[in-house]
């Protein structure tokens, strides 16, 4: 589809839309959106929530709402770009806002295909990507602009059970880059093993690995995360739209003597999340 056709699409779901709300035919929404759907332009959308936790404790004291949109543009079959825009917005337990803001932009390049399973074995794509921080607050008070990350993703299939993995190198553009105090890249680990339960429910476990590096810490001390384990059961609401819930805690943390960290289970998070392609 060129890119006056596009044009168009757009246009015509924004008119669709418009009819929609005063009641009218809703010829021009679903032909725009059918339309789109043809076309390299992909718009996606996800909105979690999570519950903020006492420390030290499962009391809950407010939770954050985490927007994110994706605009995908598909160069050829096997190469993205996408623009990510993210809004996050926390309430304390009497749900007052406490603050809110565009938390960060990313534009991110992807290269897929690079290995398949029916050929290699495995899936293989790579990502580049560019991350600004657009609130000057979070700026300031973790000395970023933002960063630039390499990562790559890997994953294999076994029927119902799926296994996969993505590995992140990432620079930090730190603004004081004389103040060592803060970390100037890390290393970070994503591993998930999902279960097909049928053609709509499915679970995921999810490990979470992150080492960034200060040059005031010894031996990267300081810079080592827990590891963070996540249990979600999704359903497949239908094919654009995917809805979860979740619990994650770190029974591994960072430094502390033991094998399973003591009251781990005290820093119980939950959460809940939609997922829907708008196009």
């Amino acid at each position: 589809m060129n890119a006056k056709l596009v044009i168009v699409a757009l246009a015509g779901l924004t008119l669709g839309t418009s009819a929609m709300a005063a009641g009218k035919s809703l010829m021009n929404f679903s032909e725009a959106r059918k339309m789109l759907r043809s076309s390299p332009l992909g718009l996606s959308l996800l909105h979690a929530v999570d519950a903020r936790k006492k420390t030290g404790s499962n009391k809950t004291v407010g939770s954050k709402q985490t927007h994110i949109a994706y605009l995908k543009y598909q160069i050829t079959p096997k190469d993205r770009l996408q623009l990510e825009t993210r809004y996050t917005s926390e309430k304390t337990a009497d749900m007052t806002e406490a603050d809110h803001s565009f938390a960060r932009s990313v534009i991110k390049y992807t290269r897929s295909g690079i290995l398949n399973q029916a050929d290699h074995g495995i899936n293989l794509s790579m990502n580049l990507e560019k991350r600004f921080y657009p609130d000057k607050d979070i700026r300031n008070a973790i000395n970023q602009y933002g960063l630039n990350r390499l990562s790559a993703s890997m994953s294999r299939s076994f029927g119902a059970v799926n296994l996969s993995g993505t590995i992140y190198g990432a620079v930090r553009d730190r603004i004081d880059t004389s103040d060592h105090s803060t970390s100037t890249h890390y290393g970070y680990v994503v591993l998930t093993q999902s279960y097909s339960i049928n053609d709509s429910w499915s679970v995921s476990l999810t490990e979470e690995f992150f080492q960034s590096y200060n040059k005031n810490q010894d031996n990267l001390r300081g810079g080592q995360g827990n590891v963070d384990i996540t249990m979600e059961v999704g359903k497949q609401l239908s094919p654009s739209v995917y809805a979860g819930v979740s619990v994650g805690g770190a029974p591994f943390q960072a430094y502390d003597g033991k094998l399973i960290a003591s009251n781990w289970t005290q820093g119980f998070s939950y959460g809940a999340n939609v997922y829907w392609s708008a196009f």
